[in-house]
């Protein structure tokens, strides 16, 4: 796997890859925008080719991608949210076309009081909608597996290949597969015997080759807690070992890891416990 962490954009998206570069990170994650944010400032098309020519001149990261801005939600029963969701997605979606970015990871959002069936069948229209504005897009949008808190779609990997069953232009989408988030919705990854186990749910649910991404996070919560929060490598409740198996399964050899832990100044010692795990 290739090991790395969201990193920063402030000052410039080339930032985000000095900084992972001196953390020696293989892949990075970041925003294109605000988090907190429906919208965003004007984006000059210099800053988008600095950007790729940053990225052209370096060999070390081998993929980059977006994380989606957390305020989206794609199955929200709220009309006015879900408008600003969709354009929101759009937005992010477009920057990253514009970055030659790989991936836009995002989560499926919570239908809270509508049915769940309802939800899903809006997500896939949503994104339906969505990717037929970019056309030439080369951005796959990869849904994230949720950890269950709610009414949050994705606790279940059934629910997710409901969602990629409805997609229209199914090549363009895959998943973003979060180890707090699986572990929370009580899938353990941390022996042999049980991440095995998980891997051939996610193949018989979905396919792994509809996985593209990962994200790398211990959990502060116990298998199947449906809470998520994060915490740093080895000091939460999937410890460093629960790591193991997965950074070591070949078939995701050559796929991106990114850190979301919390402090970001404990990503070096993050990426070392990880690295340290490699056979």
């Amino acid at each position: 796997m290739k090991i790395g962490a969201h990193m920063s954009v402030a000052g410039g998206f080339e930032n985000a890859i000095s900084s992972g570069l001196e953390i020696d990170c293989e892949a990075v994650q970041l925003f294109v925008k605000s988090n907190r944010s429906w919208t965003t400032r004007e984006v000059k098309a210099e800053e988008f080719e600095t950007f790729k020519k940053a990225r052209a001149a370096q060999s070390g990261i081998s993929s980059i991608f977006c994380h989606g801005t957390y305020l989206v939600n794609l199955a929200a029963e709220d009309k006015e949210v879900l408008a600003k969701s969709i354009t929101c997605f759009e937005l992010e979606f477009g920057m990253s076309t514009s970055l030659g970015l790989d991936y836009l990871v995002f989560h499926p959002g919570a239908p809270k009081k509508m049915d769940v069936g309802k939800g899903i069948s809006q997500i896939a229209k949503s994104l339906n909608a969505i990717v037929k504005k970019f056309p030439k897009s080369n951005v796959k949008i990869l849904l994230e597996n949720c950890a269950g808190q709610g009414s949050t779609i994705g606790r279940k990997f059934s629910e997710l290949a409901q969602v990629l069953e409805k997609l229209e232009e199914p090549k363009r989408f895959g998943i973003c597969f979060d180890t707090c988030h699986a572990y929370c919705a009580g899938y353990d990854i941390t022996t042999e015997a049980t991440y095995a186990k998980v891997m051939k749910d996610v193949e018989n649910e979905i396919g792994l080759d509809r996985l593209y991404a990962f994200h790398l996070n211990d959990s502060e919560y116990e298998l199947g807690a449906n809470r998520d929060r994060h915490a740093h490598i080895g000091e939460g409740k999937m410890g460093t070992k629960g790591f193991t198996w997965l950074i070591n399964d070949d078939r995701f050899k050559n796929h991106p890891g990114t850190l979301e832990t919390p402090d970001t100044e404990k990503f070096p010692q993050d990426l070392k416990r990880l690295k340290g795990l490699r056979r």
